[in-house]
């Protein structure tokens, strides 16, 4: 999410008040952060927790042949979680743009 926001760690660190060694180290699978410490650092990139999990559903559904993956590691969990989102937020603006080009 980082990545399609443009953000570095060091302006999400400014604008959440996470100091920037966490979120290094949140993102590298080194720690784990609480549900209202994500939720922060996902509203600041304009997420929120609970849309996320929505998202998850959402395409869960809409590609039920996407296996879920329970990994080995948090960070392998989450490096898929994040492209899985990516692919599913770049499907739903897609979407989007088709919806309005008619």
């Amino acid at each position: 999410m980082l990545t399609e926001t443009g953000m570095s760690h060091s302006e999400l660190s400014r604008v959440s008040g996470v100091r920037q060694p966490n979120i290094s180290q949140f993102l590298s699978g080194r720690i784990q952060m609480s549900d209202e410490m994500l939720d922060c650092l996902l509203s600041c990139l304009g997420y929120r927790l609970e849309v996320v999990a929505d998202m998850l559903a959402e395409c869960q559904v809409r590609h039920p042949t996407v296996p879920i993956i329970f990994a080995e590691t948090r960070a392998l969990a989450e490096e898929w979680a994040y492209r899985f989102f990516g692919a599913a937020v770049r499907d739903r603006q897609q979407a989007n743009e088709s919806a309005t080009r008619w």
